[in-house]
Formats: C-alpha cells, sequence, structure tokens
C-alpha cells in the first residue's frame, strides 16, 4: 500500500442533534432526517448512510471541489474532531465586492470621464474594472 495525506480544504460542517430513519432499519442504504444544531432539517440519501448510520453528536459536512461541484458527507464526531478545527472563516460562500464609485474608477484606470446618461445609475465591480484596456495600460 502507498501512503496519503490529506490536503488542506475549508468545510462547513453542522452537529447532528438527532437522527430519525425516513425508511426500513432493515435495508441497507435507507434514509435519514437529520436535524442539525441550527434547526434545519437534512435529508441523507441512502447513499450517505449506506457504511454508517449517523448518530448526535456527528457532523453533516458540506466541501466544494475544486471544479465547483459541491457535496456532503457524514463524519463521525471523533474522526472529525481529529481531523479539522474550527476556521475564522464563517461561510464558504464568496463575499461579493463593493461596486467602486466613478470616482474610484478613474482614480484606478486614471480616465476622469462621466459615464453616459444610460449608466448613471451603474457601477462597475473590481472585475469589471480590471477588464479596461486601460486599467492594464496603468499597470
Amino acid at each position: 500500500m502507498k501512503s496519503y495525506t490529506t490536503l488542506p480544504r475549508l468545510v462547513m460542517a453542522a452537529v447532528i442533534v438527532s437522527v430519525h430513519a425516513a425508511g426500513s432499519e432493515s435495508a441497507p442504504g435507507f434514509l435519514a432526517d437529520l436535524t442539525l444544531e441550527d434547526g434545519t432539517q437534512y435529508l441523507a440519501s441512502g447513499a450517505m448512510t449506506a457504511r454508517y448510520w449517523p448518530q448526535p453528536g456527528d457532523y453533516l459536512v458540506k466541501t466544494e471541489n475544486p471544479d465547483g461541484t459541491v457535496y456532503h458527507y457524514i463524519n463521525p464526531k471523533a474522526v472529525f474532531e481529529e481531523k479539522y478545527e474550527p476556521s475564522e472563516m464563517v461561510s464558504s460562500e464568496p463575499v461579493p465586492p463593493e461596486p467602486l464609485s466613478p470616482e474610484q474608477i478613474a482614480a484606478f484606470t486614471g480616465i476622469d470621464q462621466q459615464p453616459s446618461s444610460d449608466l448613471v445609475d451603474e457601477q462597475l465591480t473590481p472585475a469589471q474594472v480590471a477588464e479596461f484596456p486601460a486599467a492594464e495600460a496603468a499597470s
């Protein structure tokens, strides 16, 4: 066998406070109705419970792959707490950038011009400003 190490990965997780079968416990891969620490409900699929039946205190974990796909899984409490530690981030959702004012755009691009009348209410994000050819020339 080869040796492997885990890659650092930010995950979102919630403690499971109660578990109720949503099917037959005698059949492998049945559904589990989970109540999470914030009171939300989550229906765990048969694929998630086929090898391990969640217990109160375990964690429902959400992670995102580099390709943007998101998946959920269940980690037993001891495994999760050994592998993960709390992060300063409160959400995996990206924070949208604040739009720049025309003055900030002018200062950034070096172009001091008034927007056309049909764009007066529109403000650009830093990513949109970076697409301006003047921004490339100034850098």
